[in-house]
């Protein structure tokens, strides 16, 4: 007689399975092998890796364009004050050349009084002539009408300069100091900076936007006013003829 087989226990099959250890390939509890987490966690890292270096440059590149640009700044404005100081050296030593001159021409003739005299009713101080005109014009115009008399508007180089012209007794008159804009620079009618200043403490003439011109008020001091709006006196200056 056939013993019939016993069907196993379907608990005693599960506990066996708890206690046997992973097999190769086993997912395990959460579906994952170690060889996932581990790509997992070098892929994380590489991850982390490329994003600190990606700020790194982008904070190192930040700094380098602002420093560039910083670098291109002061290039141009030292290329400026290269170009004025050539200016102002070439001024300084046509001044100086015609002074030479006018000496020379002095010594040679015997005396210090071999320069032509100034036209009727101009004004002579240190080598140069000077026209007080009572007349109202805009700047524009002004400088125009210098022009005609071949002068131009007056170019103030010095305090002694200034004090002759203050001591007139002039009323307040365009002079041939002008600006472009609110952040041009001051310049004169032959183009040089000024060496030296008279400004009017009272007056903010840095706030104008427009192009702007100066006036010599009859106290000496400068001032800015619009070079189109305003009419007022001028001076003409011209060297004399030696």
């Amino acid at each position: 007689m056939v013993e019939a087989r016993q069907s196993p226990n379907p608990n005693e099959i599960t506990a066996l399975r708890t206690k046997l250890p992973p097999q190769p390939g086993n997912t395990g509890r959460w579906g994952q092998t170690s060889q996932d987490k581990t790509w997992k966690y070098l892929c994380l890292f590489v991850s982390l890796t490329l994003l600190l270096v990606v700020i790194i440059s982008s904070v190192v590149l930040s700094e380098v364009l602002k420093r560039t640009k910083q670098m291109q700044k002061e290039v141009f404005q030292l290329k400026e004050k290269v170009s004025q100081g050539l200016g102002d050296a070439g001024h300084d030593r046509d001044f100086m050349r015609g002074e030479v001159f006018r000496q020379m021409k002095a010594v040679l003739a015997g005396n210090e009084t071999s320069c032509e005299p100034c036209p009727l009713g101009w004004k002579v101080f240190q080598g140069s002539c000077y026209f007080f005109s009572p007349d109202k014009l805009t700047w524009t115009q002004a400088n125009d009408s210098c022009v005609q008399k071949q002068a131009h508007l007056v170019v103030i180089n010095s305090r002694t300069e200034q004090d002759f012209l203050t001591s007139t007794g002039q009323v307040t008159s365009w002079i041939g100091l002008f600006k472009e804009g609110q952040k041009g620079n001051h310049k004169w009618m032959d183009g040089s900076t000024p060496t030296y200043i008279n400004w009017d403490s009272k007056e903010l003439h840095d706030n104008i936007t427009a192009p702007a011109c100066m006036l010599m008020h009859s106290y000496g001091h400068w001032s800015d006013f619009s070079c189109e709006l305003g009419r007022f006196a001028f001076i003409c200056e011209r060297r004399q003829n030696c």
